[in-house]
């Protein structure tokens, strides 16, 4: 997709997280354009995020220099730079604040797959355990070590970042992340919360993985949000 087009669709997903309660003063997404060393990302003023128009979307270098764009990036724009610079599978990138998965961070509860969906997360989601902005160069790097190569991570006391090769997939982790973390907090809840097997979870990776992308769930996570904006 050409750059006009990558712009558009991000400003869908901020319609569709703002709609679906991820997006609200704070939180910020990106998108790398290919071939190309910048990226686009929400501006960090507090607004309207379910009305955002091009203008909204700041351009910024992989050195976190701001070179185009009403406003101003995020405070934590830094954590979009150390991505999209270095890991060729960050298409885009989503930082929120979702509900269930800071409440798993403070009360001590790791990321288990319980569910199928969750199983799209993998194994294991790591954390990054300081509850604090990520704002500066050492910071970032510090982020960028404790991710590696993970789909997501959860922020202690914060929030999460997920990472997506297109904003469809990056959308779906975005989702499927607090939704499994609502059923772990909940499995908790009721005292018990008996993950999938490695087995199990790696056919569900291998299975997403052999879907045609426009087929898969990722495009059909995004086509059903996408139709309820509309409304």
């Amino acid at each position: 997709m050409e750059e006009t087009g990558l712009k558009q669709k991000l400003l869908t997903l901020s319609r569709i997280l703002y709609k679906e309660g991820f997006l609200d003063s704070f939180g910020h997404i990106s998108v790398r354009i290919p071939g190309k060393d910048y990226f686009y990302v929400t501006r960090g003023e507090p607004s309207g995020k379910g009305d955002f128009d091009a203008a909204d979307l700041v351009k910024v270098d992989f050195q976190g220099n701001q070179l185009e764009g009403r406003g101003r990036p995020p405070v934590e724009v830094i954590l979009h730079t150390v991505l999209h610079r270095s890991r060729e599978d960050a298409g885009c990138v989503v930082h929120v604040h979702p509900y269930y998965c800071i409440l798993m961070t403070v009360a001590g509860i790791k990321f288990t797959p319980i569910t199928v969906q969750a199983a799209t997360l993998g194994w294991t989601v790591p954390s990054y355990d300081v509850a604090d902005l990520v704002v500066s160069p050492e910071e970032g790097e510090s982020f960028l070590q404790k991710i590696g190569n993970a789909k997501a991570i959860l922020l202690k006391g914060h929030g999460i970042v997920t990472v997506g090769s297109t904003i469809e997939e990056a959308f779906y982790l975005t989702y499927t992340l607090e939704e499994s973390a609502r059923f772990l907090v909940d499995a908790h809840r009721l005292g018990v919360a008996n993950p999938l097997s490695q087995e199990e979870v790696q056919k569900r990776l291998d299975y997403v993985k052999s879907r045609p992308s426009d087929k898969g769930p990722y495009a059909k996570t995004w086509a059903y949000h996408e139709f309820k904006t509309r409304g």
